[in-house]
């Protein structure tokens, strides 16, 4: 009987399809999936039935969470797929290569699971395979999450954090309102970028005050409001460091999308009959 793949060999999903074992090494499993371009569909297909040592099933990508859902086309055999794999085991045991089409793809996936692989290279290969699989899904989410915490802002609480940086610490507060003053000549804007004159950025600092994990603070309460002022909210630095690292241009953004907004609102509400300036 050949020996097991080894961790070095070309059942490696990122494997080269021109530099494979002997095919006397090779199980049959293996090939099929070497000839098929290392297709991950194929090797789901054939892992159904197969389990690990605990006796978990290594193919249940309808309740294993480790295959990613957002992307399941990638991955996910469709039902034609499913019935090819009942034709070629049935061929492999030597049975007539004969299948119901029109049966539903839970029932193929069933008879699948009911009637698994069960040569022990291939078990081994099955088995080999879709661990590197699930690792390599397991890298791309690694490699993706940074982004998504650096450039999702969740709820209002980050939004009324960057508000108090500008509204609580004085030089914050007189930088930002310096900075939609208009400059004058010479002393201002001939100066701009001498040390010695120049203003500070009100962005800068604010960013700075937001990544501040020292600057910690809650909202005021405001009976008569909104709902959502009606209680004080938590505005400290656990609640926002997970939606990643506020830069100074993202600072600006983030006030001046909270301005367009607020325009918007206004400009309902007094067309909604409650008149000009009403609370």
């Amino acid at each position: 009987m050949p020996d097991p793949p080894s961790s070095s060999s070309s059942s490696s999903l990122g494997s080269d399809l021109e530099s494979p074992r002997a095919l006397s090494e090779q199980s049959e499993s293996e090939l099929h999936y070497l000839q098929n371009g290392n297709c991950k569909k194929i090797l789901l297909s054939m892992a159904l039935g197969q389990k690990d040592d605990k006796g978990k099933e290594i193919a249940d990508w309808i309740n294993d969470e480790q295959f990613p859902k957002g992307k399941k086309k990638q991955w996910s055999p469709p039902k034609g797929l499913l019935i090819g794999e009942i034709k070629r085991r049935m061929k492999l045991k030597g049975k007539p290569e004969k299948t119901n089409h029109q049966q539903k793809l839970e029932t193929a996936i069933q008879w699948l699971k009911e009637n698994p692989i069960e040569d022990h290279d291939d078990a081994v290969f099955l088995k080999k395979a879709v661990s590197e699989l699930l690792d390599s899904f397991r890298m791309v989410d690694e490699v993706k999450s940074p982004q998504v915490l650096r450039d999702q802002w969740s709820g209002i609480t980050p939004f009324l954090r960057l508000i108090h940086c500008f509204t609580d610490i004085d030089n914050i507060k007189e930088a930002f309102q310096s900075h939609f003053v208009v400059w004058t000549r010479p002393q201002q804007l001939d100066g701009r970028n001498n040390e010695l004159t120049m203003q500070e950025c009100p962005w800068m600092l604010a960013s700075d005050k937001w990544n501040d994990p020292t600057f910690n603070l809650k909202s005021r309460f405001f009976a008569d409001l909104h709902d959502d002022f009606g209680a004080e909210i938590d505005l400290s630095y656990n609640a926002v460091k997970q939606m990643g690292t506020l830069t100074a241009d993202k600072a600006k953004q983030k006030f001046f999308k909270l301005k367009n907004d607020l325009i918007i609102v206004k400009t309902n509400w007094e067309i909604s009959s409650n008149g000009d300036g009403s609370r």
